[in-house]
């Protein structure tokens, strides 16, 4: 098996999540008293999201798809955090939303 069809098989586009990475390298520049791990994260969590939730974001707003997944790679962090809260407050005896960060 190739890389590429390992990829294909996990669902990674290069494409999606390269401007996923860019776009979080950006949100990096424009928070520059970010530490070390705080950056590893934001490059990880934009190219994460961007690959998996950009084709999907693109298809509801009609934008096109490199430029959606530089977006959602920029505030890639800030989206699975206001995800994560939201599905935290649709299970039954999840959180009620406060206290949470």
């Amino acid at each position: 098996m190739s890389l590429k069809e390992y990829f294909d098989a996990l669902g990674i586009s290069a494409a999606n999540s390269g401007a996923g990475f860019i776009g979080g390298l950006v949100s990096v520049f424009f928070n520059q008293r970010l530490k070390p791990f705080d950056i590893v994260g934001a490059l990880v969590g934009g190219t994460a999201t961007a690959t998996y939730l950009g084709p999907p974001i693109s298809d509801l707003t009609h934008m096109p798809i490199g430029a959606t997944c530089f977006i959602v790679g920029f505030a890639g962090l800030q989206i699975v955090a206001q995800l994560a809260l939201f599905v935290r407050n649709k299970i039954p005896g999840g959180t009620d939303g406060k206290n949470v960060s």
